[in-house]
């Protein structure tokens, strides 16, 4: 039925009721631009000839007409077909003519206000290449082409004041409104595929390695270089790991859709380092809770096995090299100095676990395990996990240290009051250096306090390296009961990551630049007064 359909779609009032239809209008600057926008011949204009609110901005007529919004007669074909690549091509190309037409308009209302006004606004170029000639395999949106010539063309278009006699037409008013129009659309379409490029890109180490800064933060390396040095260090065992729980069969398949090693290693530090959930890590990564679990149990037993193979035992002339001044005036034998540690359990169901894994001195189910480190803060020795309720003495009896010091006859190791060791170290030829006891009497001699004040003063070096190791926050959390069979491996590699932090305290005739070098360089970065450059961030 006459005025019941659009002229431009052929929408009509039965498909689509919700639109409204409007007749061209009376007045002939605006009735000449319909009919250049919607490409409609005058004399194809009736009395009953309608246009439908979809080709009108929010869709009034009193905002123009739109040749860039709504669509022409529907076409049946299916989406993605190259008929249908070809047909948008072929309506991109003659919007894009519609707005080079709109462009050049500049003798639409004849006048010469029209002529100066126009002159003053931003021109575009004259020439648009059409997305139907360009070799892309998929057609570009219109105002992407548009606007990004805008935007190579203009970075700011400014609207004409009204008040200033510009933008004295109709005319006008369309151009500058298509022009912005164009370039909004463009910038939202950037905006929609920058998103869409960050979600295909998770968080991997590339976005942090020129910040040694957050490399530090998240990965507990001083610097990237560093990182790198010990990701090469590994070997190209990293291409060949035979995943946790995992079928060779479907190994390589599976590592080719996930991340590399690098990314690999950089996820189960970040790990390590700030203890984040499971879905957490999924998350920023871009994989399952299932692949980060793997992937974690993985590189923690592999990395284990690694570090453990290296001797990290030093030679007592080594220990002499690094000497700092404060021991080599007080205590020049030492050797090491040791220290119990224990790390929160999650409390196991068994009652006899429960016992035994319980700590009267830190009132909570614990592990326990011995440390040792030279008198510059080095870890050179760390023992297996044991229960929170063994004794000092037991620890050191169990933990194999006696052991590793047999060839070191004459060397002095320091220790707390609770390692009251002395007759197992004569037997093997080593001084042990412990703050004295009151053993019944009401109080200690003034020398007696003076050498206890000397002991505490140097002792407290092995505290900081435990704070070292401890900066990995997996530690500082309670280890619940899933990752107890990982509990070893993890204090293991945290002790022995933490050994890549710059020397605790800085040798006795030198400086970072002149001192001598020796194998225990190895195991050091560059000195540094800073005790950890990652305290202000914890």
């Amino acid at each position: 039925m006459p005025g019941d359909s659009c002229i431009v779609c052929g929408n009509s009032r039965k498909k689509t009721p919700n639109l409204s239809y409007h007749r061209f209008p009376t007045n002939p600057v605006k009735r000449s631009l319909w009919l250049q926008v919607f490409e409609i011949a005058p004399e194809a204009v009736k009395h009953h000839t309608r246009v439908c609110s979809r080709h009108f901005m929010n869709g009034d007529p009193k905002n123009g007409p739109q040749a860039n919004i709504g669509k022409r007669f529907a076409s049946p074909i299916k989406k993605g077909s190259d008929r249908t690549v070809r047909a948008v091509g072929r309506q991109q190309s003659k919007r894009i003519q519609e707005l080079n037409s709109l462009l050049s308009t500049s003798s639409v209302v004849g006048s010469s206000s029209a002529t100066s006004s126009t002159s003053s606004l931003p021109q575009l170029p004259t020439v648009i290449e059409s997305p139907a000639e360009s070799t892309a395999t998929e057609a570009e949106p219109l105002t992407a082409v548009i606007g990004e010539q805008l935007l190579d063309n203009y970075q700011v278009i400014d609207l004409p004041d009204e008040s200033s006699g510009q933008c004295s037409t109709t005319a006008d008013q369309q151009l500058v409104n298509t022009a912005l129009l164009a370039r909004i659309e463009f910038l939202e379409a950037e905006y929609s595929r920058l998103q869409s490029k960050k979600k295909d890109q998770p968080f991997g180490i590339d976005q942090i390695k020129h910040d040694d800064h957050l490399v530090s933060f998240y990965t507990g390396f001083p610097s990237y270089a560093v990182f790198l040095a010990f990701f090469q260090f590994l070997g190209p065992a990293v291409d060949k790991l035979q995943y946790w729980d995992s079928k060779a069969d479907v190994r390589k398949r599976q590592r080719a859709k996930k991340l590399t090693p690098i990314n690999q290693l950089f996820m189960t530090l970040v790990k390590l380092r700030l203890d984040l959930k499971v879905v957490d890590l999924g998350f920023q990564f871009g994989v399952s809770t299932a692949v980060v679990s793997r992937f974690f149990t993985t590189w923690i037993c592999f990395l284990y096995h690694h570090l453990k193979e290296i001797d990290w035992m030093p030679s007592i002339k080594q220990v002499e090299g690094t000497l700092p001044s404060v021991f080599r005036e007080k205590y020049p034998s030492t050797y090491c100095i040791i220290d119990g540690s224990e790390i929160f359990m999650e409390t196991p169901s068994d009652l006899h676990m429960q016992s035994s894994t319980w700590s009267n001195y830190k009132h909570h189910n614990t592990a326990k395990f011995l440390i040792g480190c030279t008198p510059n803060g080095c870890i050179s020795y760390i023992s297996p996990l044991y229960v929170g309720s063994i004794s000092d003495v037991e620890l050191t009896r169990t933990s194999g240290l006696l052991n590793c010091l047999e060839d070191k006859p004459g060397i002095s190791i320091m220790a707390d009051r609770g390692f009251t060791i002395r007759d197992m170290l004569d037997n093997i030829g080593i001084k042990l250096n412990i703050p004295p006891f009151m053993e019944g009497r009401k109080q200690l001699s003034a020398a007696e306090i003076s050498e206890g004040r000397k002991i505490a003063s140097v002792r407290i070096h092995v505290e900081r390296a435990i704070g070292r190791i401890k900066s990995f926050h997996i530690l500082k959390h309670t280890i619940p009961i899933t990752m107890a069979g990982l509990s070893n491996q993890i204090v293991c590699v945290c002790a022995f990551l933490s050994n890549f932090k710059p020397v605790l305290v800085p040798p006795a005739e030198a400086s970072c630049e002149d001192s001598t070098t020796s194998d225990v360089d190895d195991y050091f970065a560059e000195c540094s007064e800073s005790e950890d450059p990652d305290e202000e961030t914890q």
